[in-house]
């Protein structure tokens, strides 16, 4: 099978520019325009925390389910250090919930 290919042209073909054709692919490549889901990165992620109607000065309240002994060290530690057992676990926990953010 040694058949003869035609050689190749100098030019690639040139096709008859279509409108409608050019349209198409500009909607296409825009997605604003394209019906496509369109995500801005501009918009600054807005958490929970930052809503108009949380308040600074209202406070929550949080119970925690700690074992005997866990129970028993805090107290202790409370009595060592002559503050409450709230103090304590609140100057632990709330650094440590922001570095967890990464605030």
């Amino acid at each position: 099978m040694n058949a003869k290919l035609k050689p190749l042209k100098p030019n690639p073909p040139k096709f008859a520019s279509d409108e409608n054709l050019q349209n198409f692919l500009d909607e296409a490549n825009n997605p604003e325009k394209s019906g496509s889901l369109f995500v801005s990165k501009t918009k600054k992620e807005e958490f929970p925390w930052e809503q108009p109607h949380v308040r600074e000065d209202l406070k929550k309240m949080f119970n925690i389910r700690l074992s005997e002994k866990d129970f028993i060290k805090l107290e202790y530690l409370a009595r060592l250090k002559k503050e409450s057992m709230h103090k304590i676990c609140t100057d632990i926990l709330i650094p440590q919930i922001n570095r967890m953010l990464s605030l």
